[in-house]
C-alpha cells in the first residue's frame, strides 16, 4: 500500500485534484469566499476540486489560503504559511474532511474483487449496527468508498447475506495513525501457515473466542498478544498465565489452555 498510497505535500498538488467530501456538515476549516442563498442538505459526497493557492487577506500577513470550487462555490482553507514555506517543504494541510478521489479509485482498482482476511476489526452494516469478534474472516472486497471524518476509507463487502463496511486508511499518515490496511486485513490464508488447527479451534478463533484445550498459538489468534505473561515452573509441569487489558485472563498447563476468564 506504501508504494501506490503516500502523502502529496501541498506543492505538488495539481490543479484540478479532486476530493470527496466525508462529513455532513461544512467544516470551520473552510470559509466560504461566495456567497449564496442555498445551503446543501449535506455536504457528505461533494466533490471539492482544487483550483490553486492564493494570498489571504491583508491582515494574514503574508500567508496563502488554498482555494476550492464545490457546485460553483468557492471555500477557502487558511494554512498560516507563506508560498516559499509551502514550496520548500513537505508541507500538507490536515484536512479530515476530504479524501482525495484518486485514491479512491486506485484502492478499487487494486482491490476490488480480491480475498482478504480480516484481522480484529469493526464490522458495520448500512443500518450503523455494529459485528465484532470476526478474526481471520475471509471476505471478497466489492467496492472501497469514501468514510468518515475518522477514517476516510470504507472498504466493502458482504458476510451471511450482509453487507458490510470496515472503516479505516489506507497508510499511515498525519492524519490516519491506527487502523490502518495493514491493521485490518491481510491477503494471506491464515490456515496455510498453521494447517494443523482444528475446525472447532479455527471457529473460536474466527469469533475471538478460545476453548480449553487450544495451543498458545491458537489463543493468541483468537485474542491477540497478551499485555502481561508469567511463568510459574511446578514440579508438575511448566504453568503459564496471560493477562489483557480487557480483563481476559487465560491460565495454561504444559502449553495447554486449561482455564480463563473472558
Amino acid at each position: 500500500m506504501q508504494t501506490y498510497f503516500t502523502e502529496i505535500p501541498l506543492r505538488e498538488w495539481s490543479v484540478g485534484k479532486t476530493f470527496v467530501y466525508l462529513d455532513t456538515e461544512l467544516s470551520p476549516l473552510l470559509q466560504k469566499s461566495t456567497f449564496s442563498t442555498s445551503e446543501p442538505q449535506s455536504y457528505k459526497g461533494l466533490y471539492f476540486v482544487f483550483e490553486g493557492l492564493a494570498e489571504a487577506s491583508p491582515w494574514g500577513e503574508g500567508t496563502v489560503d488554498i482555494l476550492f470550487d464545490c457546485e460553483g462555490m468557492k471555500y477557502r482553507v487558511k494554512t498560516g504559511k507563506s508560498l516559499p514555506e509551502i514550496q520548500n517543504s513537505d508541507y500538507t494541510p490536515l484536512l479530515p474532511m476530504l479524501v482525495a478521489y484518486d485514491e479512491i479509485a486506485k484502492a478499487n482498482e487494486l482491490l476490488r474483487g480480491k480475498t482478504l482476511y480480516t484481522r480484529p476489526a469493526i464490522w458495520v452494516d448500512s443500518l450503523g449496527n455494529t459485528r465484532t469478534g470476526n478474526r481471520l474472516f475471509p471476505i471478497e472486497i466489492m467496492a472501497i468508498e469514501p468514510g468518515n471524518t475518522v477514517y476516510p476509507m470504507a472498504f466493502v463487502f458482504c458476510a451471511d447475506s450482509v453487507v458490510y463496511r470496515i472503516y479505516g486508511s489506507l497508510t499511515r499518515t498525519t492524519m490516519s495513525q491506527a487502523a490502518t490496511f495493514d491493521k485490518l486485513f491481510t491477503f494471506d490464508n491464515p490456515r496455510d501457515q498453521y494447517s494443523t488447527i482444528p475446525e472447532a479451534h479455527w471457529q473460536c478463533i474466527m469469533r475471538g473466542e478460545v476453548m480449553v484445550g487450544m495451543n498458545k498459538d491458537e489463543c493468541r489468534l483468537a485474542l491477540g498478544r497478551p499485555h502481561r505473561a508469567r511463568e510459574i515452573p511446578t514440579y508438575s509441569g511448566l504453568k503459564e498465565e496471560w493477562y489483557y487489558n480487557s480483563g481476559a485472563y487465560l491460565y495454561f498447563e504444559d502449553g495447554k489452555l486449561s482455564r480463563y476468564r473472558i
